[in-house]
């Protein structure tokens, strides 16, 4: 099970805070210690991009009435229905359901990393100096996280995103995230190489972040994470025979996930293999037919190829036809996508 997909992270522009969300490009593993199934199962699924079906399951989790005993469940559950509803835009509910969870147990270390991701969110419709006196609150609910479960590799990834977006003055460097980045790889090796990968990219060394996107998919050859990770990075540089192999080997490894099996498709187009990029699209579809980012990537891909723009065309209704997932193209993108092919 993996928890995170995207993060809240914090950002200085000038003197202004701006918080935003930071996209990371592949899910952590999951810490140990989060035994409760119904979030490891959420968790897989937001893993594979397929947060609106994490968000049913959750739902009905947080409606359905607590056995005698499942009072720590329940909060937990709460705090990651949370997040997810985050992803959603809804911090309205985010914030009431964070400050319940932390109220009812104080000791859930899942309740104060979420709580933190939803102050951080709604420091970004707060004035720079009502923003910037949140700050302290914030990494208060992370130090109680850390404190709470030390295994938990996403407090980790939240004070890397906060090193990495806030300036020196107030306290960001690269160099603290590194720390962090070492304190991740002790728990997972893999997950170790994707932060530093991450800080990498941050300081605009693309070369050192493919590096270590390298080395991510060398640690262990059955976790897709890693190759997915790497073989995403060939793609957005263009280098579409290098990807190949490690999107191939992801897709391979996890079929059940939206990203690998889209990614893939969407390279296969790139080197004018279509009909295994159908293939590879119908399989994605079996497994999430809700779920369809593979279309749009396919349908881009085809596009800036000048190629089957019938095609093309296809896979943008079929894309326009379910909501997208958060994180995806939106709507308004696919219609001028398809608007651009005539």
């Amino acid at each position: 099970m993996r928890l995170r997909t995207f993060w809240a992270g914090v950002a200085w522009a000038g003197c202004a805070l701006l918080l935003t969300l930071v996209a990371i490009p592949v899910a952590r593993a999951a810490s140990p210690s989060v035994s409760d199934p119904v979030i490891r199962q959420a968790g897989d699924l937001i893993e594979w991009g397929r947060w609106k079906e994490a968000r049913e399951l959750l739902a009905q989790a947080v409606a359905a009435p607590d056995p005698p005993g499942e009072e720590a469940a329940r909060a937990a559950r709460s705090a990651f229905y949370a997040h997810i509803l985050l992803q959603f835009g809804d911090l309205d509910q985010a914030l009431k359901l964070t400050k319940q969870a932390v109220a009812s147990d104080g000791d859930c270390a899942l309740c104060h990393l979420y709580r933190f991701e939803a102050m951080a969110q709604r420091a970004k419709t707060l004035s720079q100096i009502r923003a910037y006196w949140q700050l302290s609150k914030m990494k208060h609910e992370l130090e109680k996280a850390e404190s709470l479960d030390p295994t938990l590799g996403d407090v980790q990834w939240a004070w890397i995103d906060l090193d990495l977006g806030l300036p020196a003055l107030a306290g960001g460097s690269s160099k603290d995230a590194y720390l962090h980045a070492d304190r991740l790889a002790a728990l997972d090796p893999v997950d170790g190489w994707l932060a530093r990968a991450t800080i990498a990219t941050s300081d605009k060394k693309p070369d050192q972040a493919l590096e270590d996107y390298r080395k991510a998919a060398s640690q262990d050859t059955a976790d897709p994470r890693g190759s997915f990770a790497l073989g995403k990075a060939f793609y957005e540089r263009a280098e579409y025979a290098q990807a190949a192999e490690a999107l191939a080997h992801a897709f391979e490894l996890n079929r059940r996930s939206v990203l690998y099996s889209g990614y893939y498709a969407a390279n296969l187009a790139r080197m004018n293999k279509f009909d295994q990029a159908k293939a590879v699209l119908a399989s994605g579809q079996k497994e999430h037919p809700n779920s369809r980012l593979g279309d749009f990537l396919v349908a881009q891909a085809l596009r800036e190829q000048n190629r089957n723009f019938a095609w093309a065309k296809q896979l943008l209704a079929g894309y326009l036809a379910v909501p997208a997932e958060p994180g995806q193209a939106s709507a308004d993108e696919a219609r001028k996508l398809l608007a651009s092919l005539g």
